[in-house]
């Protein structure tokens, strides 16, 4: 059985033929593009050093709302530039009960998004611990 691409991080598959398990629709691999372009950062990427949001290296910023909004703006950014069959809705942050003044060594990003050649909506949710 054939699929799109490999699923990250690799894991041997010799149960279903293939090497490594497999992306089997153009929703996860566009999830999985996602996931990697937001938790990449700049620079970390061979041959593409502006690829990434680069999101952990803000995490040991200030609590407050422009740091917030620097992640979103980036994320953003580089939507447009990596990813531009896909329409950024909304970038949220923990969900509905975050606060600015939380005091969470989590950041969680929730990802909205619409896939435009096959209009699907679809998000994603990033937790990463350490954070803001």
């Amino acid at each position: 059985m054939s699929g799109i691409s490999p699923k990250l991080p690799l894991v041997a598959n010799e149960r279903e033929g293939a090497g490594y398990a497999l992306n089997r629709s153009i929703i996860d691999s566009i999830k999985q593009n996602v996931r990697t372009l937001v938790l990449t950062s700049p620079g970390e990427k061979v041959m593409d050093p502006e690829f990434g949001c680069g999101v952990r290296s803000l995490l040991f910023e200030q609590n407050h709302e422009r740091s917030f909004g620097r992640i979103k703006s980036r994320i953003y950014d580089q939507f447009k530039i990596y990813l531009p069959f896909v329409e950024l809705e909304d970038v949220d942050f923990g969900g509905p009960n975050a606060s600015f003044e939380s005091d969470s060594n989590l950041l969680t990003i929730i990802i909205n998004y619409k896939i435009l050649p096959l209009d699907t909506v679809d998000n994603l949710e990033i937790t990463i611990p350490g954070a803001i």
